[in-house]
């Protein structure tokens, strides 16, 4: 494991972890709403100084309960108490399912009306130029681009424990 990503938590479901002010996260499978529990905690910690957020929705991954996607409306309303500069996130996959998931989380940014820029991506490439466009625009120095893609592969990489 690299030195630069903290790992939250892995299962088979989800990965959380985090490198430096960058919060990066994997939903894999069924979105929980004790995933979504730790991750609220883990940002709502007086340790948590994440200002940054990306994130990866893994090909086939299932289309969440109605109480998750309330949970999860929550969680991107509250941004990261407050800290967030600007968040993204990575679909794959083009099937169906992977297009009616992509349709329920754009409705839940839709709904939840954060406070902080979010957009969708389908590279992670992508992801990270505008990441690094937003903070940029925000003031909010510069966004470690190189660091984050490299956390954000490594914790798609680890297995469940």
């Amino acid at each position: 494991m690299s030195s630069v990503l903290k790992v939250i938590e892995v299962t088979a479901d989800h990965a959380f972890g985090h490198a430096g002010e960058v919060l990066v996260y994997v939903w894999r499978g069924q979105t929980t709403l004790a995933g979504i529990a730790r991750l609220r905690a883990h940002v709502s910690a007086g340790s948590s100084r994440e200002r940054f957020m990306l994130g990866a929705v893994e090909a086939g991954a299932a289309l969440p309960s109605p109480e998750v996607r309330v949970a999860l409306a929550a969680l991107i309303k509250d941004g990261m108490a407050g800290r967030a500069v600007a968040s993204a996130l990575v679909f794959e996959g083009s099937g169906l399912r992977d297009n009616l998931v992509r349709a329920v989380v754009m409705t839940l940014r839709l709904v939840a009306r954060q406070r902080y820029p979010h957009k969708i991506f389908s590279t992670v490439g992508a992801a990270l130029a505008w990441l690094t466009a937003a903070a940029a625009e925000a003031g909010a120095g510069t966004f470690p681009a190189d660091q984050a893609g490299a956390a954000l592969a490594e914790l798609r990489a680890l297995e469940p424990r």
